[in-house]
């Protein structure tokens, strides 16, 4: 097994079991399990969060980007399991678009950006459990190697209406503690432009504005790391760089093995719709299986949130965003009451990916 990927291990995908909450009817009949168009399947495989039907559509994923990706130097490799280096030394970084809102100070351009040293770009959600669990290595990374000569910017690129705006996305990036110049893509065309395939999605541009590695969703951290630090070497062989971080989590390691957890929820229906307090129901409750739990939700007050019988209280705001509502130390199954003030909206309902 190549280092960094995370082999999913015996055990399957939770199902996601509907509870009845009495008397106010759990998720509902109109809740649903799934991704939005903008999130495809490679971003689940790359987070361990696959299902079968996904594993069998891999190799057609790769042949469509091999036919499709050219532009953007895919060269049919899997770049989702495995990171990847470009398969031309000419692809060009696209430069930012005008117009543009940005948390933080805002680049002159690509070109500028890259004439001082490599470039890393980082798309994420700020709100979505995939994106949220890499930004603590991407802000270590721009804290370790900007004085080497590495520029690091987040690219917001919002799956759900409330990440469009400025005031609520510098909020909620505020709350992570992210302190990188971050745009705010809000009509993806610097999405598009790039050609990503889920959130997040990462690319590290040399000097000179030269594309040299490719990675979509989680994982693969030390390599990522190895390849800022081999662009740093190339403008000086001789200084001295830092150990790759430690592994943030267990399921972070080279090679560690993770269980796939529950797939996501939508319990308004669908991604764009989200479920609200009072509206649809007072209560939210479900079986999973899963490292930990999370929900995005927008609004304000006290989530009440019961796991096992034991209940404990999680702010829903001030600024919309995901709350842990529970994590543990591996690959566990549990039972989840959510009970969210009147008003609050939960968007969706996601777990992370657990060791064995």
């Amino acid at each position: 097994m190549a280092e960094g990927d995370q082999e999913a291990a015996a055990g399957g995908v939770g199902a996601g079991r509907l509870r009845q909450c009495a008397p106010h009817g759990g998720l509902g009949p109109g809740a649903a399990t799934g991704r939005d168009p903008l999130r495809e399947a490679d971003d689940r495989l790359a987070a361990g969060v696959a299902t079968e039907q996904q594993h069998r559509q891999q190799p057609q994923q790769r042949q469509h980007r091999q036919q499709e990706g050219a532009e953007l130097g895919h060269g049919g490799q899997d770049n989702v399991r495995s990171p990847m280096r470009p398969g031309r030394d000419n692809i060009a970084a696209p430069d930012l678009p005008t117009g543009l809102a940005w948390i933080g100070a805002e680049p002159e351009s690509m070109p500028a950006l890259t004439a001082g040293g490599p470039a890393l770009v980082h798309f994420v959600e700020y709100a979505q459990l995939n994106s949220v669990r890499t930004l603590p290595y991407l802000a270590e990374w721009h804290r370790r190697y900007r004085a080497a000569g590495l520029s690091v910017i987040a690219v917001q690129a919002p799956r759900f209406p409330f990440a469009a705006e400025p005031e609520q996305v510098a909020a909620g990036l505020a709350e992570l503690g992210v302190e990188l110049p971050v745009a705010i893509d809000a009509e993806h065309d610097l999405w598009a432009a790039y050609g990503c395939e889920g959130w997040p999605s990462l690319f590290l541009w040399s000097l000179g504005g030269a594309l040299s590695w490719v990675h979509f969703g989680e994982g693969e951290y030390r390599a990522t790391e190895e390849a800022i630090q081999a662009e740093l070497r190339e403008m000086d062989a001789l200084q001295e760089l830092p150990e790759p971080m430690a592994p943030l989590r267990p399921s972070d390691g080279p090679g560690a093995r993770v269980i796939p957890p529950t797939p996501e929820l939508f319990p308004g229906g669908s991604w764009e719709r989200p479920w609200v307090a009072g509206e649809d129901g007072e209560d939210l409750a479900l079986d999973y299986q899963a490292g930990g739990a999370y929900a995005t939700v927008e609004g304000a007050g006290e989530l009440q949130v019961e796991i096992d019988g034991e209940w404990h209280t999680v702010a829903a705001g001030p600024a919309p965003g995901l709350r842990t509502l529970a994590e543990h130390p591996g690959h566990e199954a549990h039972n989840l009451v959510l009970r969210p003030p009147r008003g609050v909206k939960v968007w969706s309902l996601s777990f992370a990916p657990g060791v064995p």
